[in-house]
């Protein structure tokens, strides 16, 4: 890339780093202890007017050990052990590593957008939009797929209806679509409802990130989705209807290595951390759906 075109990307990148600097959002800061990842089974007479979200980390990057990575450059540097430009260096780490970029860049969108993944539906819904709005406008990605799509389905099983929803994921290997299958079913047990009743909720998104040594890609997935089961004369019916929107962002490893710093001097989300606040928790409430219990991804 020519050095014109590298300070031009600089340039970009600067701005919204600028503009996205959690430092001028600190009032949409989500408070956890009021603000809790977790939601009870509901019918639609009692909603908790809760969002509902997942996320998730698919293919071959081992995510647990660059946060330890992470984590301990950052303690080695408070002990003033670190050498600058040293594998210690925790802004060198950060380099090294562009899947941290990416979900502290998703981050600071969030943040001054304000959405709050476990928050109000009614109060998250333009917040949720500006979100999305905040990575798109952002020089570290490029655009693969921003399309809607209606999905409708009748089914005997709602495991055969979650699948088919994992399904939408494209370009994921069916191993990892397994690990989204596990992310929906873990939503669906948080907002489950009675028999012969619609449920649904407005705010339903499921995030994942696919990375391996050289690629991060980012998938937002956002939807209305409602879900129905119908007995009656003999049958078993599981119907879901989703208008759902599909947003596919490659983040520019490439370029990573000269926007890192600018970055981590202004926020740093490790990756546990961004899977713990975009994963809805289940309630102490039983569900209703037949399609196995909460399980930890």
């Amino acid at each position: 890339m020519s050095n014109k075109n590298t300070q031009n990307f600089i340039s970009l990148a600067t701005e919204w780093v600028e503009k996205n600097d959690p430092a001028l959002f600190r009032n949409n800061a989500v408070d956890k202890k009021q603000s809790a990842p977790q939601i009870f089974a509901a019918t639609p007479e009692d909603s908790t007017g809760m969002a509902s979200t997942s996320a998730v980390v698919i293919g071959t990057c081992d995510y647990q050990r660059i946060d330890n990575e992470m984590r301990n450059a950052i303690e080695n540097a408070k002990k003033m052990k670190a050498v600058a430009n040293s594998g210690d260096d925790p802004v060198e780490v950060f380099k090294k590593y562009p899947l941290l970029g990416c979900t502290t860049v998703l981050d600071m969108a969030r943040i001054a957008s304000g959405y709050d993944p476990n928050g109000d539906v009614n109060a998250n819904k333009e917040k949720y939009k500006d979100y999305v709005a905040r990575v798109l406008e952002s020089p570290f990605f490029h655009l693969v797929m921003n399309t809607q799509q209606n999905f409708h389905r009748d089914e005997s099983s709602w495991d055969t209806a979650i699948n088919q929803i994992s399904d939408l994921f494209d370009g994921v290997t069916a191993k990892d679509k397994s690990k989204i299958s596990q992310s929906i079913r873990n939503l669906t047990n948080a907002v489950s409802s009675k028999k012969n009743m619609q449920q649904g909720t407005t705010l339903f998104s499921v995030s994942a990130l696919n990375s391996d040594e050289h690629t991060v890609e980012a998938y937002i997935y956002s939807s209305n989705i409602s879900m129905i089961e119908n007995k009656s004369k003999g049958s078993d019916c599981k119907q879901t209807d989703i208008d759902i929107y599909k947003t596919n962002l490659s983040f520019d490893t490439e370029m990573w290595q000269y926007y890192a710093e600018m970055v981590y001097a202004k926020h740093l989300m490790l990756i546990t951390d961004w899977l713990n606040e975009n994963s809805t928790k289940p309630g102490p409430e039983p569900t209703n759906l037949c399609i196995g219990g909460y399980v930890e991804i």
